[in-house]
């Protein structure tokens, strides 16, 4: 017997990464996406909230909700990462989009469509987690109906890729990381832990003419001496579609916040707050069914 497709929300900032994993959301059966919210990190919010629109465009589903987030962390700029997905976000130029995200505030169209909605609603966010924050200060009832979250973020047992010590979105924001991992619902953590083993090569991209399969190409053609693209936000999505893909260890969380060079380091908690909520961390992944799933669904 069949089972409806669940519904889900991307918390994004498109990102190459991004669009591929926004396109997975699209056409995946088992996924109902409801709307996309959006936030500076890859690049700033501007181009981040006009790429989630051409993507859904891309996608052939411009109907989709964007509503804009926050511009900047709780206490400094975004910094963004122009050097890798190039000065607009993506490595491509497409098409501009026929609809505008809404007038209405991200943090303010999350807490409502959780609040008038009857069923369980998945968030994921997989960029900088602002605005996830906001709504659970300002929202803690709406946030509090959250079915789950399966967060892009961290590098527990691992090195960082924004600094030796952080995963760029906690080091984006690591006051928002705090209040997240601390909030208290169920959680997956999806980090380098596990993203850094899953990539598409160029010899591993299936032959194709989709709108992932061109950006990929245009992606790797902007660096020539890249071997691998990691696939971090698309395996969040293949997590929601099938939680198998990863083995978790229920571990409390720390982040730090403070202005050294450990800025938004995830650490497993043992000493002072170990006892705060733990949350769901992947550690292991099937490598070889992910990227399967991936590629069906994005090239």
């Amino acid at each position: 017997m069949s089972t409806s497709p669940a519904p889900i929300i991307i918390d994004t900032d498109p990102g190459v990464d991004d669009f591929i994993a926004i396109l997975m959301a699209l056409r995946s059966p088992d996924l109902d996406l409801l709307g996309l919210t959006t936030v500076g990190g890859n690049t700033s919010l501007g181009n981040a909230t006009l790429n989630a629109l051409r993507t859904l465009r891309a996608g052939g589903r411009p109907d989709i909700t964007v509503a804009s987030g926050a511009a900047e962390g709780r206490t400094r700029p975004f910094i963004f990462a122009d050097h890798f997905h190039g000065e607009t976000g993506l490595a491509m130029e497409l098409p501009l989009p026929d609809m505008e995200a809404l007038e209405t505030s991200a943090v303010t169209w999350l807490a409502q469509t959780l609040t008038n909605r009857s069923d369980s609603i998945t968030l994921l966010p997989v960029g900088p987690v602002t605005n996830i924050a906001r709504l659970i200060e300002e929202h803690p009832e709406a946030a509090n109906r959250i079915g789950r979250m399966i967060v892009m973020g961290g590098a527990v047992d691992c090195p960082g890729n924004a600094t030796d010590c952080a995963e760029f979105n906690t080091w984006n924001d690591p006051e928002a990381a705090e209040i997240v991992f601390g909030f208290g619902i169920e959680t997956t953590l999806i980090g380098l832990d596990v993203c850094n083993q899953v990539a598409f090569t160029r010899e591993n991209i299936r032959e194709g003419a989709g709108p992932g399969r061109l950006m990929m190409d245009a992606w790797f053609a902007e660096h020539p001496d890249s071997k691998e693209f990691h696939l971090c936000d698309p395996l969040a999505v293949a997590v929601a579609i099938d939680p198998t893909l990863v083995q978790t260890e229920s571990i409390s969380v720390a982040v730090d916040t403070s202005d050294g060079p450990e800025r938004g380091n995830t650490s497993r908690c043992t000493g002072r707050g170990a006892d705060g909520p733990p949350i769901d961390v992947a550690l292991e992944v099937d490598v070889e069914r992910a990227v399967r799933i991936i590629s069906a669904l994005a090239l």
